[in-house]
């Protein structure tokens, strides 16, 4: 496909000029649209970031733009983004105060924010977004300033992604309704994008995690990826709450879950008899009527659709698969409905997100959704009042795990902790490919696939400040930085409001101001991952077709032997466990850690050795080892999981290292592919 595929969605006024056009690889799209209202320079002094997920992660603390000055705001880093591709001409891809990318970059002339667009399918489409997904992942990892933005009229502020001046590179992998075909194709993306030079590559994409290393074509690209220095950022997938759910979990990938903020976008609902519930809407209309109207059902057969007409409907979806409930808001929507009230199921429980914006709906708590339901059952003509509160920010409560995201343990990689961790991925603001159509710059949305990008810019400004870093020392200072309690003294919990499991939030939501200097990291080598393989059972001329590289002899080993820092292992009662770490001091040249242990379960013994690590110099590496055994005396049963964390403090920095622990009675189980 030429360029005419292309001029097709970009007009002539957004393109200045073409370098040169090879294969199905645009390279030098310079894109020249006019500065977008409130483009700032590095000068100026930012307001309140849109959709508050940079804010809330601390990029930016009242009027101070904080640490993305010090880290340049990733500019010189290089995104590639493997998704449904991008809109190229939305404000969000600017290149202001963007430079041109280092002599690392392998492609021609190019814009500045947007090098390179590429497709790996022969339809003669342009390299345009079709769907939407990838403009607002690529908009969340690396998007530059716009400010006016909202999302009917809430969440408004300055948008931006997490390394605003990063450069990002497009790799168009996903029609969404030929996915299955394409997934082959994500193997030579991920190669195409280390090979072109990119310093992080994003995937925001989830493919079966019960599938084999030869089959799994984004773990193996990963691993290349890996190989050549680049840390791969993977999206856990949508299919919690419900364990062993997760994707993307060899240990070589940084797998991110979704967790909410402290912002919501309040409604309140009066019941007839007076009763008041509380939810969650994101339209929220100026000329919506503040009067009562009668409540009923939607989840019946009508024939007269008609019904619907002037009421508020109590909508559960989740009776219905998701293209049955779709036609039936259609109907309802085109009979005049006035506004949907919609629970959660016992599944999703406390656990909130706005999903549909066509007409306003209102969410509603499993528990507020049994009272309504109550309320309509016992009353002979229910009624409601919709009260729109708009944005509310501060809420104390947050992050929870957002009952969407996958959970852990993997069916394939057990021996190791997942997610990684979790990252504002609950209504999260973005650009909207579709802008020019319905006038709306921004859209909100939710998912582990929004959360993914977060991190991946994260990653962007450590490997400004680190770039001698590896992708697992990148991902160590992540992890071992992210927090598990909550800023209201409280764990974060599940969508069932009890504390959630390691296989929930992995090390515990992330805190870029503390990744930046995490103190200790821990790094694994790829000839480790090979042992891993074989530790699961791959053998050594599998593992060189599948790797295209040389396996020399090594000794396989479990997931809990990687130096990662998290343990994850198996063990029975009066058994004890030794594993090794190596931790490199990244912090100040002296300094002293001392160990102190965090576990809730009696019986419980963890030794680690020695009791303190002293550092004389950067980058000194020290052993230690760490002990588990449990309690012979308990009476144990082979359904425990135990839980806890090993914590180095220096006066400066917490090193903390999640654990756990299955009991098991009988025989071991196997850990490996077979």
């Amino acid at each position: 496909m030429g360029f005419l595929g292309l001029r097709k969605i970009i007009s002539n006024e957004f393109i200045s000029r073409i370098t040169y056009v090879h294969a199905n690889v645009y390279y030098g799209i310079r894109f020249t649209p006019p500065p977008p209202k409130g483009v700032y320079t590095e000068h100026k002094v930012y307001k309140l970031l849109t959709t508050h997920s940079q804010r809330w992660l601390g990029f930016r603390r009242g009027l101070i733009p904080g640490m993305w000055v010090d880290k340049e705001y990733g500019r010189g880093i290089i995104i590639a983004i493997i998704d449904t591709g991008i809109t190229p001409t939305h404000p969000s891809f600017h290149d202001q105060n963007i430079p041109p990318p280092s002599k690392k970059w392998k492609g021609g002339a190019f814009n500045n924010k947007i090098l390179l667009l590429k497709k790996y399918y022969e339809e003669d489409l342009a390299i345009v977004d079709l769907h939407g997904h990838g403009t607002h992942v690529a908009s969340i990892a690396g998007g530059n300033f716009v400010h006016d933005a909202n999302v009917f009229k809430q969440v408004s502020g300055t948008a931006s992604g997490t390394a605003p001046y990063a450069s990002l590179t497009i790799y168009q992998t996903t029609l969404w309704d030929k996915f299955d075909e394409l997934h082959p194709k994500y193997i030579e993306a991920i190669t195409d994008a280390a090979d072109d030079g990119a310093d992080l590559i994003n995937l925001s994409v989830a493919w079966d995690s019960n599938i084999g290393l030869q089959e799994n074509t984004i773990e193996l690209g990963a691993f290349y990826a890996t190989s050549k220095g680049i840390l791969v950022c993977c999206a856990a997938g949508n299919d919690g709450p419900r364990s062993s759910t997760l994707c993307n979990a060899a240990p070589w990938i940084l797998t991110v879950g979704a967790g909410n903020m402290d912002r919501v976008v309040r409604a309140t609902i009066t019941l007839g008899n007076t009763k008041i519930v509380f939810g969650e809407c994101l339209n929220q209309p100026d000329t919506f009527p503040n009067l009562s109207f009668p409540v009923v059902y939607g989840n019946e057969a009508r024939v007269d659709h008609n019904y619907f007409k002037g009421k508020i409907v109590f909508f559960d979806r989740g009776l219905f698969s998701s293209h049955e409930a779709a036609t039936k808001r259609y109907k309802m929507i085109k009979s005049r409905v006035v506004a949907f009230i919609e629970p959660n199921s016992d599944l999703t429980g406390y656990s909130m997100f706005d999903t549909y914006r066509d007409i306003t709906t209102a969410r509603v708590n499993y528990k507020d959704g049994l009272l309504i339901r109550d309320y309509i059952d016992s009353a002979s003509c229910p009624t409601a009042t919709l009260t729109f509160y708009g944005t509310i920010y501060g809420v104390d409560t947050p992050p929870d795990v957002a009952s969407f995201s996958g959970r852990g343990p993997s069916k394939i990689h057990k021996g190791i902790i997942k997610p990684d961790v979790i990252a504002p991925g609950v209504e999260i603001l973005g650009a909207n490919f579709e802008y020019k159509k319905n006038a709306q710059l921004f859209r909100v949305s939710s998912g582990t696939s929004y959360a993914c990008p977060h991190v991946t810019g994260l990653a962007a400004l450590i490997k400004k400040s680190h770039p001698t870093w590896s992708p697992a020392m990148i991902k160590s200072a992540i992890m071992t930085t992210a927090y598990s309690v909550k800023r209201n003294g409280e764990p974060i919990k599940d969508e069932q409001m009890v504390k959630a499991s390691l296989y929930s939030i992995g090390s515990g939501h992330i805190n870029p101001v503390k990744a930046i200097d995490p103190g200790i990291v821990f790094d694994v080598r790829i000839h480790d991952y090979i042992a891993y393989l074989l530790g699961l059972g791959y053998k050594k001329k599998d593992l060189c077709i599948m790797l295209k590289r040389e396996v020399n002899d090594a000794k396989g080993i479990e997931g809990p032997e990687l130096n990662l820092p998290s343990f994850c292992l198996q063990l029975r009662p009066g058994e004890t466990k030794t594993y090794e770490r190596t931790g490199e001091n990244v912090g100040k040249p002296n300094s002293a850690y001392v160990v102190k242990v965090i576990s809730e379960t009696k019986g419980v013994k963890v030794d680690v050795v020695p009791q303190q690590l002293k550092f004389s110099k950067l980058n000194q590496k020290i052993k230690f080892q760490v002990s588990f055994k449990l309690d012979n005396g308990i009476n144990w049963k082979s359904t425990n999981v135990v839980e806890g964390s090993i914590a180095l403090v220096s006066s400066s920095h917490t090193v903390t290292m999640p654990f756990l622990i299955e009991v098991i009675r009988g025989k071991m189980k196997t850990w490996n592919k077979k």
